[in-house]
């Protein structure tokens, strides 16, 4: 068996290369992601010899976009994930994130590494409250930079500002939320003519093309915000100004009941067309990317509320500028009912006036207003971040809300719920949370409520493999992340591993109390390996938490396989042992399944042990006691992955006289 071809390291999803495999004999394929079996399969050549395995659609459909309503940069977890494909026993890695371009002349790393995850105008312009996103995959360790500039009455540039917006780790994706009054917030509330973004490797050198936006009024009073999931794996918006029309569709379902008629039911579907207003040529172009996208958002009434596009007039003459689209849309859960505001804001606005950039509207912020001790019967004011408008709730409400998600999302689990992914704190505090800090994924929702009421919250240590903790003899090493929670210690003092203090494990800098480090392990496993990380946490300021020794250890097993299937002769070799349609790690004395179709000799071979039970569902009796059809055991010698270290197995064969046509389901029992 030969690969003649494979995914790149680094792939495209809507890009990835397709397997191509020399060989003359029946295949097995096993792909699977973060150890969770995705595709299994066995494949034959064609008269070429040669076996071709598209993985495109499995692979894109297997990532996705996250989105948050956050104005503080949160990672994509599940935007970017890694693949391994097992083609009879021989690995092969890759990472693949969820992007495709039209004929791409370039490698996906050199793609990713020098553009934002979106086909947007560099040049953009946008109003204070219209929501902004950048995302970005990181190739390598980079900062997000942002530079701004602030303008005088005739436009001339009186002064400039350069800020980090955040620091990315290799191999990550992120959204950078930038929207204008999140930057002016970062910028101790001066309000810039026009900001600049790119990334920028740790030696200051730029990565990426530069982003640019400006501050521009609202274009019109119809104007409407629209987000999507564009084809690259980020999140656009563009600014729909041109006119709405509304269209109420009313299906009166009618019942005659002893010559009364009754309104039984009334089916309403509410639609909104809208046009896009004038586009340039570089808008129109971008604007293509919206209308396949399957994940659209409108920005109303102060939230995100998520649409489908039911229609659209896209179309345009090369010549003719500027252009306009139209689309006619619906929400993705609309309802026939309403939800008008029936007393009025008593907040009053206050009116800054900038003179180099125009007027904005700004009301009061959350930070501004007093604080207040908790009671039942306390307000609580509200405001989404790209709102002007403020609201409020009440305990009640969110207790309500918070009882739901966690119903909706965990039902049937008992209470010890745990969080499922990381959150990041993004109010400025709630309890003894700050804003930046990061609830992990794991940690449950006692222990966070106990940190949020009590100050006494000592440090935390976590590792996550990025095998799986059971492999194949033979499998290459990966890497261990190690995370670091400060909570209320003191700053670390040292970390190290395997108990040895010059074997140091380099964290990265604290951000919101959370550290973070990778120890990359070396070479093959060949045996069970236990690895220990040791982090140092000093007192805390005040004296209340003592200093603090974590340890944190995590296993890997070493198994070899088992085998088992059809196949046209008896196995001589280990590399037709290892071609056997079915495998698994072998686990010791107990049962084990496989399946075998159209036979006439079937090869089980397990590297120790005994087969004391060979049962066929379709058959009545324990076949391993019938000598005429079943041999063995006779010793084979087999290879680990990876060509490996071979050991001796244990081979039985099941053979008959005619092939049998039928599929038949096998159950071993070994001691």
């Amino acid at each position: 068996m030969t690969i003649l071809q494979k995914p790149d390291a680094l792939s495209l999803s809507g890009n990835i290369k397709e397997f191509r495999i020399g060989t003359t004999d029946t295949i097995s394929f096993v792909l699977q992601q973060g150890g969770e079996e995705v595709v299994s399969r066995s494949y034959s050549p064609g008269t070429d010899g040669i076996v071709i395995i598209n993985i495109k659609d499995i692979v894109h459909a297997r990532l996705s976009f996250l989105f948050k309503n956050s104005s503080v940069i949160y990672e994509q977890p599940s935007l970017v994930s890694t693949f391994k494909a097992i083609i009879s026993g021989t690995q092969v890695t890759f990472q693949a994130i969820r992007t495709g371009v039209d004929m791409l002349a370039d490698s996906a790393t050199n793609f990713l590494t020098q553009n934002f995850l979106t086909w947007q105008p560099s040049v953009k312009p946008v109003t204070y409250y219209s929501p902004e996103f950048l995302t970005y995959y990181a190739t390598l360790n980079c900062k997000a930079k942002l530079h701004a500039y602030f303008t005088d009455q005739s436009g001339n540039v009186i002064s400039q500002n350069d800020i980090d917006l955040a620091e990315l780790q290799t191999g990550k994706a992120y959204t950078i939320p930038l929207q204008y009054a999140s930057v002016a917030e970062r910028l101790e509330h001066r309000l810039p003519a026009y900001y600049d973004v790119w990334i920028e490797n740790l030696n200051g050198e730029r990565l990426t093309y530069v982003q640019r936006y400006y501050a521009s009024d609202m274009k019109s009073e119809t104007e409407q915000w629209v987000l999507f999931e564009n084809s690259l794996g980020g999140i656009d918006t563009f600014r729909a100004y041109g006119s709405s029309d509304f269209t109420g569709e009313h299906t009166h379902n009618i019942a005659e009941i002893e010559d009364v008629s009754l309104e039984y039911r009334v089916d309403t579907i509410r639609k909104f067309q809208k046009d896009t207003g004038y586009l340039n040529m570089k808008e129109r172009r971008w604007l293509l990317d919206f209308f396949p996208s399957l994940k659209k958002y409108l920005y109303i009434n102060s939230y995100f509320r998520s649409i489908i596009v039911v229609e659209s007039n896209v179309s345009y003459t090369d010549k003719e500028l500027p252009s306009n689209y139209t689309f006619t849309y619906k929400y993705a859960d609309a309802k026939p009912f309403l939800n008008l505001p029936r007393t009025d804001f008593p907040s009053e606005a206050l009116e800054i006036v900038v003179p180099e950039v125009g007027s904005f509207t700004v009301p009061p912020r959350l930070v501004e207003f007093p604080r207040l001790l908790l009671s039942e019967g306390a307000l609580f004011p509200i405001q989404e971040p790209y709102s002007e408008k403020w609201y409020t709730t009440t305990i009640g409400a969110i207790n309500d809300y918070v009882t739901e998600q966690i119903g909706k999302k965990y039902d049937g689990v008992d209470t010890v719920t745990k969080f499922s992914k990381d959150v990041m704190v993004t109010i400025d505090k709630i309890g003894y949370y700050k804003a930046g800090d990061i609830i992990l994924s794991g940690t449950t929702i006692e222990d966070a409520f106990i940190k949020m009421v009590s100050q006494k919250s000592t440090g935390e240590l976590k590792s996550k493999i990025s095998t799986a903790n059971d492999v194949e003899f033979g499998s290459q090493k990966g890497f261990i992340t190690y995370t670091a929670i400060r909570n209320g210690q003191g700053p670390m003092e040292a970390a190290f591993y395997d108990d040895a203090s010059n074997n140091k494990l380099n964290f990265s800098e604290e951000i919101g109390g959370v550290q973070t480090a990778v120890r990359q392990l070396e070479g093959i496993y060949t045996q069970n390996e236990t690895y220990k990380a040791t982090v140092i946490y000093s007192a805390s300021e005040d004296g209340n938490i003592s200093r603090k020794i974590i340890n944190n250890t995590i296993s890997v097993n070493v198994r070899r396989k088992w085998f088992a299937g059809v196949c046209n002769s008896i196995p001589a070799s280990s590399a037709e042992v290892r071609t056997l349609a079915t495998s698994g790690l072998y686990n010791g004395p107990g049962t084990y399944k496989f399946e075998a179709s159209n036979w006439k000799i079937i090869a089980i071979c397990i590297p120790e042990g005994s087969i004391s039970s060979l049962e066929f569902a379709e058959y009545p009796g324990n076949l391993i006691k019938d000598v005429e059809m079943v041999s063995g055991p006779s010793k084979i010698s087999v290879e680990g992955v990876n060509g490996s270290a071979a050991t001796d197995y244990n081979m039985w064969i099941v053979k008959t006289a005619i092939v049998n046509e039928t599929t038949n389901h096998a159950t071993l029992k070994i001691s």
